[in-house]
């Protein structure tokens, strides 16, 4: 219980961060362990996570909440409906200069008409990818024109996440519109 009680704690404080819409990656992994330690109270031992935050990626910010429904849609509609225990990976690393952020499961897999219409970039035509939508929608206020997103799934194999965006946007933690608006000196 007292796991659990500060779980909870922890992530409403987290996910408050004193009001900010920007956290940095290293909270917002804390942010998923939480609602991961609680969920794990309510679905003991049907999935394992696992997080790999690459050194130097710990300060670079990104729009709070981001990765949370990510997790969240994996282990709802991708472990759960298995019927059986999973595993959800959390990653963020470097990519040639970018940040890859990704969050993959290895569930159910999305139906293939699912996938086109993601990958067709026409999440608003699904209503299931409320999450996914959600997250990418932010992405983009923040990141603007230099976010990608892709989105790998096989039935039965699971799902692949993928967000990538400049280390340098990430690093200055000013969303596209204002960094527009900033006088250069």
């Amino acid at each position: 219980a007292y796991r659990v009680i500060n779980a909870l704690a922890n992530y409403y404080r987290f996910s408050l961060s004193k009001g900010s819409e920007v956290v940095d990656l290293a909270r917002e992994f804390e942010l998923v362990r939480n609602y991961l330690v609680i969920q794990d109270m309510r679905y003991p031992e049907m999935f394992h996570a696992e997080y790999a935050l690459e050194e130097g990626l710990e300060a670079c910010h990104v729009p709070k909440l981001v990765v949370q429904p990510l997790v969240e849609n994996a282990l709802y509609h991708g472990i759960r409906p298995m019927g059986q225990a999973g595993t959800i990976q959390i990653t963020a690393r470097s990519l040639e200069g970018k940040v890859a952020l990704t969050v993959a499961d290895d569930g159910m897999g999305l139906p293939q008409d699912q996938l086109d219409r993601i990958v067709a970039d026409r999440l608003e035509a699904n209503a299931d990818s409320f999450g996914l939508r959600g997250t990418v929608e932010r992405m983009r206020l923040f990141f603007g024109g230099e976010l990608e997103y892709r989105v790998a799934s096989a039935p039965n194999h699971g799902t692949l996440i993928t967000f990538l965006f400049p280390k340098e946007t990430a690093a200055s933690g000013t969303p596209v519109e204002e960094r527009e608006w900033i006088p250069r000196q």
